[in-house]
């Protein structure tokens, strides 16, 4: 049997108590983490991810009709309430939803599981949401970086969904399980094109992808032969 839950509702990101909810948890993650050190390179890309899905909502805004209260509020058999988060949320129609995950991604994947394409989190919002909304859908939206990123993808133009594409899956709420995926070409291009970004911003990514991924290659000598033997940097550094 599905577990019910009641006062469901959707509701801004700036609502108090939804944000009363993310300090809570932040000062639990805070704590846990006092004693670790900070990893500053995954800091600083991290925050640019944000960026990136922040310039993602902007550009699927510009095809629909966006509902900006996406912050999915409910009421299970305990106290207080859970709050679950979607990354855009479409509304075709008065009666109609699709709530939509994103996803950046290093490279393309043909198959992709659960949790990877984003579908974990959607099949939970969704069984939740439908309890109070008849006519919802969902859709994974998958973001090659690759191509920011300077890697090779493994993709074929094919394999990509157009932009222009996309309003044919904003506009009917499906259950079957839907995942697409943009080129970062593209997604770069149109973010200049609407001032979301600057060629600059879009340089800056793929540096903070590489510091991400080898921190020694801000040192001098830096690079995939540094990560095989750390000591040939350690020398040059000795000898300046």
């Amino acid at each position: 049997m599905n577990k019910q839950y009641s006062t469901i509702e959707l509701v801004s990101p700036k609502n108090p108590e939804y944000i009363s909810n993310n300090r809570r948890y932040k000062k639990i993650y805070d704590a846990s983490r006092k004693n670790k050190g900070v990893d500053h390179f995954s800091k600083a890309y991290n925050k640019a991810l944000i960026k990136w899905e922040h310039v993602m909502q902007c550009l699927l805004s510009h095809l629909t009709s966006e509902v900006e209260e996406r912050i999915l509020k409910y009421s299970g058999h305990r106290a207080g309430f859970d709050f679950r988060e979607i990354d855009f949320i479409s509304q075709p129609s008065a009666e109609a939803l699709i709530f939509c995950e994103l996803k950046l991604k290093k490279d393309y994947k043909e198959n992709l599981g659960e949790k990877a394409s984003g579908w974990a989190q959607l099949n939970k919002s969704i069984a939740i949401a439908s309890q109070k909304y008849n006519k919802l859908g969902g859709l994974a939206i998958c973001v090659d970086m690759s191509h920011v990123y300077g890697l090779t993808s493994s993709a074929s133009e094919h394999d990509y969904c157009q932009y222009s594409d996309l309003v044919g899956y904003l506009l009917t709420p499906s259950l079957e399980h839907r995942t697409i995926w943009l080129n970062s070409l593209e997604v770069s291009a149109l973010a200049i094109q609407y001032g979301l970004l600057t060629e600059d911003d879009i340089s800056h990514m793929k540096k903070l992808y590489q510091e991400n991924e080898n921190p020694l290659s801000v040192l001098p000598g830096g690079g995939v032969e540094a990560i095989n033997n750390p000591f040939i940097t350690l020398n040059k550094l000795l000898k300046s």
